[in-house]
């Protein structure tokens, strides 16, 4: 585990010390969130050339390449009142040795997440989680308490219907909030996940979820882009066709987490799915509140 720059670098079963995670949390404000990245398919920390502190979760990414990119400057967690933990877990091998591994490494989240939780009782957590990483992200909400977790952000989620089903029916994951990130463009991704794992069901890509404390987005749909656009983002009309990391390559796209992420009040989601479904719904004054966005 390291420590730079309000960033903790953390790796499945390697859980940082307490005296380090409060001396990060102690030079956060008072109300500054925690915001837990979670990375996909085919990364490892143990091995340097796919080693996602290195390559994803840095500030100053060691890699070159039209995926390369810094997550949490993406994100926007540069500023000194956030704290951005990059969780690393072992996701080579074959997709079925990965999923199975996603599961475990939940534990190990689990684990921090409570050791952060007890540390700092009302300090909002909020996890960013693509593809598989967004297994490991519900598997965990089975072993945390309610209020534990904020917001979970899960870009082109490689994960099924009843994972999500599952989670909703623990403490934990009634009081989170749940943004599924879809994409047309990674439909084929999403296919190939169920063709090696068809007995798991529907993926959590294949058709709209609807839950209450769900937004259902699909990122490169019209109407989701005009519905944003609405709630005064400026996006964009993406041209590509097949593509699993434009959801978090997108400037536009992390322009609007950077909001769900830094100001949950003012974003509701209720609101935003109003708006992206394009159908009139009665707001209550104060579940709405002063909602100013971006």
């Amino acid at each position: 585990m390291g420590l730079g720059r309000m960033h903790f670098a953390v790796t499945q079963d390697q859980r940082p010390t307490d005296i380090a995670v409060k001396s990060a949390l102690d030079r956060l404000s008072k109300h500054g969130p925690v915001v837990i990245m979670l990375h996909g398919y085919k990364y490892d920390p143990d091995l340097p050339e796919a080693d996602p502190h290195r390559l994803l979760f840095s500030f100053a990414p060691q890699s070159t390449g039209k995926r390369t990119t810094s997550l949490p400057r993406q994100l926007g967690l540069c500023h000194e009142g956030t704290l951005a933990i990059g969780f690393a877990w072992r996701a080579r091998g074959s997709i079925w040795r990965a999923h199975r591994n996603a599961a475990r490494a939940a534990h190990d989240l689990a684990a921090l997440i409570r050791q952060i939780r007890q540390l700092a009782p009302t300090r909002p957590i909020h996890i960013v989680a693509h593809s598989l990483g967004a297994r490991v992200a519900l598997c965990a909400l089975e072993h945390l308490n309610k209020g534990d977790v904020g917001r979970v952000i899960l870009i082109t989620p490689a994960a099924f219907e009843c994972e999500l089903r599952k989670s909703q029916q623990t403490p934990a994951g009634q009081t989170a909030e749940i943004v599924n990130v879809r994409s047309k463009a990674n439909f084929l991704y999403d296919l190939l996940l169920w063709l090696a794992l068809p007995h798991w069901g529907r993926t959590m890509s294949f058709g709209r979820l609807r839950y209450q404390n769900l937004l259902d987005m699909v990122i490169d749909h019209d109407a989701t882009l005009t519905g944003l656009e609405t709630a005064g983002f400026e996006m964009t009309r993406p041209n590509v066709r097949i593509c699993h990391w434009s959801g978090y390559l997108r400037h536009d796209i992390c322009a609007v987490y950077q909001a769900l992420l830094q100001r949950p009040n003012t974003t509701p989601l209720p609101y935003l799915q109003a708006l992206i479904d394009a159908k009139p719904q009665r707001l209550e004054r104060d579940h709405l509140g002063e909602a100013t966005i971006p």
